[in-house]
């Protein structure tokens, strides 16, 4: 996941959009809510003992300067793992292991 993520600023840089400055912040109600929840917002999968799907539901919001030239919901579900790492490392034993799937804009009615 690391790797992705470098190559992905790499392509940023040369396409010129890391002149945008860019917040990321949870969205307000979609808190979370374990996988038992048929209606839960937020959900974290458990695919395995130490294996989980976890779906963050964030607002991405990027400007130029003072203008807001994107504003949007989206829900990125990540693989979180197990990881065996001593505590003062990794004090919860758990890494990002990348996207179980593309991140998907997440539709509102305005």
């Amino acid at each position: 996941f690391y790797r992705f993520l470098n190559q992905d600023h790499e392509t940023r840089k040369r396409e010129g959009s890391l002149s945008r400055v860019r917040t990321v912040t949870g969205i307000s109600g979609m808190g979370f809510l374990d996988s038992s929840n048929e209606d839960a917002s937020s959900l974290v999968k458990p695919l395995s003992a130490n294996l989980w799907i976890v779906h963050l539901k964030l607002q991405v919001v990027e400007r130029i300067g003072d203008t807001v030239v994107k504003d949007v919901l989206i829900d990125y579900p990540i693989t979180v793992t197990r990881v065996n790492l001593s505590i003062a490392q990794n004090p919860w034993g758990l890494a990002l292991d990348g996207y179980a799937s593309p991140p998907q804009r997440i539709k509102t009615i305005l």
